[in-house]
């Protein structure tokens, strides 16, 4: 039976939608809210919804942030044994602002927990991806580990590339 395997990133979103049009160098008044995300976290929530058995392969801090959305991970069904934990990094951020009429304004991310994936995890997974299955991967991965991806697993490969700057480590 095929299995489909994920990696990419897993962060805590901070979403904020103006009430009032917009005013830059000024406080905005909004609406703030606090969600789990990021684009490979994501897609395996779907896939855990559809009832897929689902690998997640992420990378997770060891501050209360990663602490919670693993647990989240693990309540939704992913297996995160091919995951991995560190505190050489704070949790993965993502931040939006949105106008009054929600329409995003503006996006910062700081992701670098995921530089800190051991080159080696990502071998062994590709060393256990079969012909059959499905590998999904985010434009969130360096260039170097999705072009590795790309040039060694045998699955069926699938790549989100995120934003327009990140959809270039995807190209070559």
């Amino acid at each position: 039976m095929p299995r489909i395997w994920i990696i990419g990133g897993a962060n805590i979103d901070l979403c904020g939608k103006a009430v009032h049009k917009l005013r830059v160098h000024d406080s905005n008044i909004g609406h703030i809210e606090l969600r789990y995300g990021g684009v490979g976290r994501n897609i395996a929530q779907i896939c855990c919804l559809l009832k897929e058995r689902v690998n997640f392969v992420s990378c997770f801090s060891t501050d209360d942030f990663g602490k919670a959305l693993m647990k989240d991970c693990e309540d939704l069904g992913m297996h995160l044994e091919y995951s991995y934990t560190t505190n050489a990094y704070p949790s993965s951020l993502y931040i939006a602002l949105l106008d009054e009429g929600g329409d995003m304004y503006m996006g910062m991310n700081d992701m670098r927990i995921l530089e800190s994936l051991p080159f080696e995890r990502i071998q062994e997974v590709c060393s256990l991806v079969k012909e059959e299955d499905i590998l999904v991967i985010d434009g969130n991965l360096e260039e170097e580990v999705a072009q590795y991806i790309v040039g060694h697993c045998k699955g069926k490969i699938v790549a989100d590339p995120v934003s327009i700057v990140k959809a270039k480590r995807l190209t070559k």
